[in-house]
């Protein structure tokens, strides 16, 4: 389980209200941790890659690639050198992407510095994020949903 971040609630406080108009007799205050400032940017970047991997332009850039290349692509155990040359151009098309993207949004965004701060703390990344950031970075994973995409276009 991940540790609290900046913006998660760290511990719920109970206030009751003396006011008799008000119909609710208590309400839940949540108090965060503090967080210093590589921590929100840290959590603010996460968010906002969150965003942008949720996005239809991202889903249908990464399928219109999948498309093109998912019949090179079969099952077997044996890895083709075609392969690699398809995922070296997936890694550099969605990390040009994402570079763009997050430099537009993010005033001082830097690859490498979020690269660092995310494998020390990939607990903090959500388990569909953290498996959409290996396919970039690790070729089974990117093999694994291309091979997906080809099952699913397969049974359309």
């Amino acid at each position: 389980m991940a540790s609290p971040n900046c913006t998660s609630p760290s511990r719920v406080i109970k206030h009751e209200f003396e006011d008799e108009d008000d119909l609710d007799e208590t309400e839940e205050v949540y108090a965060s941790n503090s967080c210093t400032a590589e921590e929100e940017r840290f959590d603010r970047t996460v968010g906002k890659l969150e965003e942008i991997l949720l996005d239809d332009e991202f889903t249908q850039r990464q399928q219109q690639f999948f498309a093109k290349h998912c019949g090179v692509f079969s099952a077997d155990e044996e890895n083709k050198l075609s392969y690699t040359e398809i995922f070296k151009s997936y890694v550099a098309t969605v990390e040009g992407y994402l570079t763009e993207r997050l430099s537009k949004e993010l005033e001082g965004f830097n690859m490498a510095e979020f690269s660092e701060m995310l494998r020390a703390r990939q607990e903090e990344v959500s388990g569909d994020i953290w498996e959409l950031l290996l396919s970039f970075t690790d070729f089974l994973t990117f093999k694994e949903l291309i091979l997906a995409f080809k099952a699913q276009q397969s049974r359309l």
